[in-house]
């Protein structure tokens, strides 16, 4: 399992996540795949990113 943390707040690295991921999963095992499990941390009042950010994410 992997885990990615990104701040509501930072759009710049919200993106990054799919590239990240497929570096992650380039550099495991072909016959291990993983689990990521992101979490999407400080929620301000304004958040940059929204709910439906996330949900277009899945």
């Amino acid at each position: 399992m992997i885990i990615f943390v990104v701040s509501a707040a930072d759009r710049e690295g919200f993106n990054e996540l799919p590239r990240l991921i497929e570096e992650k999963q380039n550099q495991c095992s072909p016959s291990r795949r993983f689990v990521s499990l992101i979490f999407i941390t400080k929620f301000d009042q304004y958040p940059v990113l929204t709910e439906n950010d996330a949900n277009e994410f899945q």
